[in-house]
């Protein structure tokens, strides 16, 4: 637990206004926390045409897999932050990375959709709770002047993560099947030696007082006090966030599946593609962090959020039109 120093401890200075060496380390690490996150979310996605001709199950089912793991997973937000506020950012940390590190390997020996569902579960708890705790760290140590493009370079972790799995899939997949993704998802275990050489226990929390820590856990378990306090924002970040994430998951789940049983392309061709696809999409979130910084997040997002809208129903309504116009309405 924190050292519960006296309330006229002087807090020290969280983040300078510029990098170092040790605010880009944290930045790494934490980022490569985000990668694997969403590598482990992408190896079902990807494997989904697999899975459902190797167990004879419908699509349906994968649907319900992911939805309720997700669900589940909702449990590591709210647990991990807490226990980081009061053990610290950095065993937390580790806890995490192993945890996930350790139970996605485990999926790979899943003989049945209720084994996948089970495994992938409780990765989720791990994984969702590496999620928040990445973010403080990443808040307390970055350059306040470049918070969002930090922040933004983290998120962009999650394209990269894809892409670094669909890559992956191309050479193992082929070779060693569905289930080698899985097992290569023991590696980020890794990780914990560098965390533990690199990263030292965040300012702000070892400067707690036992009072702060008292009304710390009180706010967080009371998660209506946010919006009782700032209504409107509260509502508009709770929205934007939900259809993003709405539109990301959606998009991500299903679009392996499309391409490669609707479009016909096979594995190899559509592994490539989203590879392509998620290689552009890094690039995306450092820009969206950067113009943020430079001229504020609240003219950036819609300037990314629009054209994004827009795209997507031209692309989906040219598909329908494509696929309506092979059927026979006779």
């Amino acid at each position: 637990m924190a050292h519960l120093a006296s309330a006229e401890t002087p807090t020290p200075q969280l983040a300078a206004d510029r990098w170092t060496a040790y605010s880009v380390t944290v930045w790494a690490i934490c980022m490569l926390g985000f990668a694997f996150d969403i590598y482990e979310a992408t190896i079902m996605q990807l494997v989904t045409p697999l899975l459902i001709k190797e167990w004879g199950i419908a699509p349906a089912t994968i649907g319900n897999i992911t939805t309720v793991s997700r669900w589940v997973g909702l449990i590591g937000i709210f647990v991990f932050p807490t226990l980081a506020d009061l053990y610290g950012r950095r065993p937390v940390l580790i806890l995490t990375i192993l945890g996930y590190s350790l139970f996605t390997g485990l999926t790979g020996f899943a003989q049945g959709p209720l084994q996948l569902l089970i495994f992938t579960s409780i990765t989720r708890i791990t994984l969702q709770g590496e999620t928040p705790v990445g973010m403080i760290m990443v808040s307390e140590t970055a350059p306040t002047k470049w918070r969002a493009t930090a922040l933004g370079g983290l998120v962009g972790g999650y394209p990269f993560g894809y892409m670094l799995c669909s890559l992956t899939a191309l050479v193992v997949v082929p070779l060693w099947g569905w289930r080698s993704l899985y097992w290569l998802g023991i590696l980020p275990a890794l990780l914990v030696l560098w965390v533990r050489l690199g990263v030292k226990e965040s300012p702000r929390f070892e400067r707690v007082t036992s009072a702060m820590l008292t009304e710390g856990l009180r706010k967080r378990l009371n998660i209506w006090t946010p919006m009782r306090e700032y209504p409107r924002e509260m509502l508009t970040a709770t929205l934007l966030y939900f259809f993003y994430l709405f539109t990301w998951i959606g998009w991500s789940a299903w679009m392996p599946q499309f391409l490669a049983n609707e479009k016909h392309l096979g594995f190899q061709t559509t592994a490539s593609y989203l590879s392509i696809w998620m290689f552009c999409a890094i690039f995306a979130y450092y820009l969206c962090g950067w113009l943020s910084d430079l001229f504020g997040r609240r003219y950036v997002i819609p300037g990314f959020i629009l054209p994004a809208s827009i795209l997507l129903v031209v692309w989906d309504t040219s598909t329908l039109r494509r696929a309506c116009s092979g059927w026979d309405w006779s």
